[in-house]
């Protein structure tokens, strides 16, 4: 299964007193994917049962609750399962959410113990998982006017981000990245880009840093891992919008051949170029299909844009009969013979470098082949050092960053070790066993850093060498 995967919900609707709330009863997780299911309940036990790619729709597990639930969600690893139901109350009338309380429980899918749950002080909207990479996932719950968040490992809140209005539906991906739906716009959250004085961020009404229209309202959306594309599906249930992030537009749209019921999409990329639509949904049997999208035209490479041509290096003097000047021409120092101008052309340099006259002038640099570079530069250091040790510099914000963290050998979700930040900035960690390791620089408990790169790979050799350079510049932090 690829990793570059795009996560979209439909769900039917809870009633919440005059609100309607969209929350997912149904999830896909891990690799091969597993869809996950809740038996939903108001009041008594509810249960999570997972299903396979069996065609006879056979459960491979289930998992007993024994309080009622209403909303799923499952962490990409298929880990541990954020469950949300409301706490029983008496003398209401049933399916009326008005005035009642919400509750979050986590639940570990490999040992089967859950936590106590959580009160919670909101009406939720709509839910997703933020899982930035190296970092601890955390749950988004979009409710009227805001964005909370809350820890997994215990449960507890967070922070939140201020969304004003209807916050119809919510996605996250790449370094925090947060796509809200608020009917036919899509507004993104780019903590990076939030507005900052002096490294102090500054307190606004409205959190959201751009905003792209959609043409249409939407009804759920999504977001790649890296955060570079979004997808909406709209209130028709027909249509599906591919959306770049990072240009603010709609690359194109897609339409399904009927309309879904509760379901989960992902967006998977094509084996040659284009995206495909992968629909895991539970009715009538659990079954996972794909629907082949194409490639959408902003998504192919740009032509090339004609450069203008470097200023001639010797004096023209096999040019054609001139053709006659339509309009004046700015010259500036008059030349003996004339030659004919198609567009303005940048004056040459006051100091010519010699060496240049009598070389060919080398062609233009073609642009490059996507229209944006990766949006997580990877740099693998490659010092080695003669001591057995994994060393390197901490730069910028150096207070906020307390540890770096070694993911590996050769499992980007298994922490290693980790090596406490000096006060200079210096960290080092005993040279591990041979392998490939993820790192990344982390802060606070509860704490988001922005770091540049965001994360490096290191390769340690059999040959016992360490390596040195493993640096990193703190920009900014949650």
């Amino acid at each position: 299964m690829p990793s570059f995967i795009v996560s979209l919900v439909v769900s039917g609707l809870l009633q919440a007193g005059t609100e309607s709330v969209r929350l997912a009863q149904i999830a896909v997780a891990g690799d091969p994917p597993t869809i996950y299911r809740l038996l939903a309940s108001e009041a008594g036990p509810s249960a999570i049962v997972a299903y396979g790619r069996d065609p006879s729709g056979e459960a491979i597990a289930r998992w007993e609750l024994k309080t009622g639930a209403r909303s799923l969600e499952v962490t990409r690893d298929g880990g541990r399962a954020c469950v949300l139901g409301i706490r029983p109350q008496t003398g209401r009338r049933r399916g009326d959410d008005s005035n009642r309380q919400w509750t979050l429980t986590v639940v570990d899918l490999v040992t089967g113990r859950a936590t106590e749950p959580m009160l919670l002080a909101l009406v939720p909207r709509a839910v997703t998982l933020l899982a930035p990479p190296g970092s601890e996932p955390k749950l988004l719950i979009a409710a009227t006017d805001r964005i909370a968040a809350y820890s997994l490992d215990p449960p507890g809140t967070s922070w939140y981000y201020k969304s004003p209005g209807e916050n119809r539906a919510i996605a996250a991906g790449g370094a925090a990245l947060v796509a809200i739906l608020r009917g036919g716009t899509l507004a993104i959250i780019d903590p990076a880009r939030r507005p900052r004085i002096e490294g102090r961020l500054q307190l606004t009404d409205d959190d959201v840093t751009s905003t792209i229209d959609l043409g249409a309202a939407g009804l759920a959306v999504a977001m790649s891992d890296d955060g570079a594309v979004a997808a909406v599906l709209h209130e028709d249930r027909l249509t599906v919008s591919l959306i770049d992030v990072a240009a603010g537009k709609v690359m194109g749209t897609r339409r399904l051949s009927e309309p879904p019921g509760a379901l989960v999409m992902r967006i998977v990329p094509a084996p040659g170029v284009g995206y495909q639509l992968m629909v895991a949904s539970v009715d009538p049997l659990p079954s996972i299909s794909i629907i082949d999208l194409g490639a959408p035209e902003p998504l192919a490479a740009p032509k090339p844009v004609a450069e203008p041509e470097p200023p001639p290096q010797a004096p023209p003097t096999i040019q054609p009969t001139p053709e006659p000047v339509a309009e004046p021409t700015l010259v500036k120092t008059p030349e003996p013979v004339p030659a004919p101008v198609s567009e303005p052309v940048t004056h040459p340099v006051a100091e010519p470098v010699p060496e240049r006259v009598s070389e060919p002038v080398p062609p233009p640099v073609p642009p490059p082949q996507l229209p944006e570079p990766p949006p997580e530069p990877v740099v693998e250091p490659s010092r080695p050092s003669d001591e057995a040790i994994l060393t390197g510099t901490i730069s910028g914000d150096t207070p906020a960053a307390r540890e770096v963290r070694f993911y590996g050998p050769n499992n980007i979700l298994k922490l290693h070790a980790h090596a406490t930040v000096g006060p200079d900035g210096t960290f080092r960690v005993t040279l591990p066993p041979p392998g490939s390791y993820r790192v990344i620089v982390t802060g606070d408990p509860g704490a988001h850093l922005f770091t540049r790169p965001e994360f490096r790979m290191v390769v340690v050799g059999a040959d016992g060498k360490g390596v040195s350079g493993i640096d990193f510049e703190v920009r900014g932090r949650l």
